[in-house]
């Protein structure tokens, strides 16, 4: 028998006790997590789509084609497959895990859910508190389905001039294009600390690496190794004026090949040593470039 479609149940896991086993997944199943330090590292199967929002300190996830990390107010929309999620000591963060079929037949006739990691506007914040709190406090099925699919708007909404923006002659051809990009996307993303291969981008979307640059370019503005040079500033100069790593730590994290090569790319970009970068600290922006940069 079918599931229905409109009658999911909806279950509010605290931080405490947060336990998430394999049997607790079911298609009629849907649950809003509390993560917090103290939950113990839990899966989301292939059959659930997930939405997730990094509150405080990072979330870090591993699924089989790659690993993940988000960042403090960063969100993330998982359609793809099982992901072990493993928090941290300073973990607090929501996950959103909502059976495959109910989410594609609520979304149908919108752009459906696509993998897309970015830094959380105030809208997104407030439509994650909302569902956040009607769950906790009522769980009624219709509201907790508007208020998904709200969250799911407001989340993906910044994906729309880039849909627009892809070739193809119909809808569909288009989020086609625009799944493979963001699967590109969110594999840089997640390889700031290494030099991201081409061929093995073009592979992640099934395209020659010559028709990803003009492809890439042309949906997002830059290509992908202008992007992942972009994460990779960004991240270093977040650990350099917010960290108390040293430079050969910093150097390693961001994949420079030694310290002397990475303090003349920094300086080169930013126009600052990293010693007067650190020296400034915050007052020199990091957290306004990191922001820029994530897109």
């Amino acid at each position: 028998m079918g599931t229905d479609i409109h009658s999911i149940r909806w279950t509010f896991d605290r931080a405490q006790r947060a336990h998430v086993s394999a049997r607790d997944w079911s298609d009629d199943h849907a649950r809003l997590i509390c993560i917090g330090p103290r939950t113990p590292p839990f899966s989301v199967p292939a059959s659930h789509v997930a939405l997730w929002l990094s509150l405080r300190g990072s979330l870090c996830g591993d699924a089989a084609e790659r690993s993940w990390c988000l960042g403090e107010r960063d969100v993330l929309s998982w359609p793809e497959s099982d992901v072990l999620v493993t928090p941290t000591r300073s973990t607090w963060a929501l996950a959103a895990c909502v059976p495959a079929v109910a989410v594609r037949a609520w979304m149908r006739g919108e752009p459906p859910l696509l993998l897309w990691q970015s830094r959380a506007s105030v809208a997104v914040l407030r439509a994650w508190m909302r569902l956040a709190r009607h769950v906790r406090d009522a769980a009624d099925p219709a509201l907790a389905r508007s208020l998904l699919v709200a969250l799911v708007r407001e989340q993906q909404v910044e994906l729309a001039p880039h849909l627009a923006a892809c070739p193809g002659r119909t809808r569909d051809a288009r989020i086609r294009t625009l799944t493979r990009l963001c699967r590109v996307r969110h594999a840089i993303q997640s390889r700031v600390d290494s030099v991201a291969r081409l061929d093995g981008l073009a592979a992640e979307a099934n395209y020659s690496a010559h028709h990803l640059v003009r492809l890439y370019r042309d949906v997002f503005g830059h290509t992908p190794s202008e992007y992942a040079a972009s994460l990779r500033h960004a991240r270093a100069w977040q650990l350099v004026a917010d960290s108390p790593l040293s430079i050969s730590d910093i150097t390693a994290e961001v994949g420079f090949e030694s310290p002397s090569a990475f303090c003349r790319a920094f300086k080169s970009h930013f126009g600052v040593t990293a010693t007067e970068a650190r020296r400034a600290g915050r007052g020199l922006g990091a957290h306004d470039r990191l922001v820029r940069a994530r897109g």
